[in-house]
């Protein structure tokens, strides 16, 4: 199989799987989740779907003048790959899903989820779609110069 095949495959299913988990919090969870829980939640999983969105995002608009089918990839980077991404796409979604409205209760099984499978997932979107930079909002109300009182001393 074409490595791309596998990238336009796991590219896509990382955007779907991260839009309805939004879908999820923001139009199903009425019963469980007040407004600003919602929020919070959506703001716990935002850093990483952000990340992993722009670098999809990213990769094709830079690849967009690339018209070959890449690197074959033998069957075992196939099935690793492509199993992974369904467990931990599938663990995302389950934990959108399972969200109870207990704030602490909801925060640890994002953060468990996170852990879990954060780092060989980013090992994977890193090998398919280049490198994922961690997506950072800055405070409100911040100038460069309050962000650099706030940033350790280089050295």
């Amino acid at each position: 199989m074409h490595k791309e095949h596998v990238r336009m495959a796991i590219g896509l299913a990382v955007i779907v799987v991260h839009a309805m988990c939004l879908g999820i919090i923001y139009f199903f969870k009425d019963a469980y989740l007040s407004q600003s829980q919602k929020l919070d939640v959506a703001l716990l999983f935002m850093p990483i779907t952000a990340a992993y969105v722009v670098a999809v995002v990213r990769s094709a608009v830079q690849d967009q003048g690339k018209f070959g089918m890449g690197s074959l990839v033998n069957a075992n980077y196939v099935m690793i790959v492509g199993t992974f991404t369904v467990l931990a796409l599938g663990g995302l979604l389950w934990t959108a899903i399972s969200l109870t409205g207990n704030s602490d209760s909801d925060r640890q099984q994002i953060l468990l989820f996170e852990i879990a499978f954060g780092a060989a997932f980013g090992l994977i979107a890193s090998d398919l779609f280049g490198e994922i930079k961690p997506i950072v909002a800055e405070a409100a109300g911040a100038t460069p110069a309050s962000k650099k009182a706030t940033q350790p001393p280089a050295g």
